[in-house]
């Protein structure tokens, strides 16, 4: 039969008096949290009866004034029973009726609060105010206090217009500028040129010497300045830079124009050569000398000599003519080209000169 020896340790946890003494120290726990949260209820109330009363409300508990409340509390549990700290109800006296035991139950509670608030309190200083007043107004701000006639206020008065009057003297305003207060002359936009205070004169340098072209230099300076100067030259700018780059265009569409005439005239030479090739090769063969050409004897080259209308005797060309009408044409064709681009000014891609 196994033996249950634990149980009997004075440490082990199922020992009977280890729960007993578990359960006192809940009980005590409880208590000590009940008491912490009843102190607090009774400070609060103590500043809340203060405010509503027009005093000074005692400030909040420090850590050194809790052993205080504590002990104070221990002596004050018998005065409340224990369905959640409800006091008792005193009994009356013989020689008193409910009206004057009500209030003595007050006077006492009354006196009661005030040994709490005066153990509570912190001493005050000086420069302490009050928050509410002499009629239990609260009042944040103190306000000084003035004299039947009022003459603090007629001082108060006269020292703000005064700092006010200093301060236009020196600074501006945005009233200023719709001439509200202003003298005689009107608000500075309605001023003429005449009315510069501070200005120099024209003419005249910072020297005070003769200078006749500083109305010139302030023109331009204020022309400079201006913004709406700047986007009117910007805009001049502009318009200029589509101008020329229309002007550019232009020129490109020319160009491009005579180009093409220049393909369509060659190409209609193309044409023409390749129908002059084509009839030629269709013309039997006694009709291919042509031009004057005549043939003094056979070439075995292939060459003839041409005689012009003079009666002189021509370099010598090939055989055939229509090589001599192709190799004019080229060549009429390239100093045509080099013509056009000359007077443009523009290489066309695509051709060698």
């Amino acid at each position: 039969m196994p033996l249950h020896l634990l149980p009997k340790k004075s440490w082990h946890l199922g020992n009977s008096a280890n729960i007993a003494r578990v359960k006192r120290d809940e009980a005590q726990a409880a208590a000590q949290l009940e008491a912490e949260e009843q102190r607090m209820q009774e400070e609060d109330a103590a500043r809340r009866t203060a405010i509503l009363r027009g005093e000074t409300p005692p400030p909040l508990s420090t850590p050194a004034d809790l052993a205080i409340v504590a002990a104070d509390h221990s002596d004050r549990r018998h005065e409340h029973a224990v369905d959640k700290g409800e006091r008792r109800r005193k009994r009356k006296r013989k020689d008193e009726d409910d009206t004057s035991h009500e209030i003595r139950l007050a006077r006492e509670d009354a006196e009661r609060g005030t040994q709490v608030r005066q153990r509570l309190t912190r001493p005050t200083t000086a420069g302490d105010e009050a928050v509410t007043d002499e009629k239990g107004h609260i009042r944040l701000f103190h306000e000084p206090t003035t004299d039947r006639d009022g003459k603090d206020d007629k001082r108060r008065l006269e020292a703000e217009k005064r700092k006010r009057e200093e301060e236009d003297s020196v600074g501006m305003r945005f009233s200023h500028a719709a001439g509200y207060n202003a003298d005689k002359r009107g608000p500075w936009y309605v001023a003429g040129p005449s009315s510069g205070g501070g200005q120099e004169s024209v003419g005249k340098d910072a020297f005070g010497r003769e200078d006749p072209r500083r109305k010139d230099r302030d023109q331009k300076r204020v022309v400079g300045s201006d913004p709406m100067a700047v986007m009117q030259r910007a805009q001049g700018e502009l318009k200029k830079v589509a101008e020329d780059r229309g002007r550019r265009e232009e020129r490109r569409r020319e160009e491009l124009r005579r180009l093409d005439e220049e393909r369509e005239w060659e190409a209609e030479q193309r044409r023409r050569r390749r129908r002059r090739r084509r009839e030629e090769e269709r013309a039997p063969p006694e009709d291919t000398g042509r031009n004057n050409i005549t043939t003094d004897m056979p070439d075995t080259k292939g060459t003839t000599d041409m005689t012009d209308t003079k009666g002189t005797t021509g370099t010598t060309y090939p055989a055939k003519t229509t090589d001599v009408r192709k190799a004019l044409d080229r060549g009429e064709r390239d100093t045509r080209l080099a013509q056009s681009v000359n007077s443009s000014g523009l290489f066309p891609i695509g051709l060698s000169i």
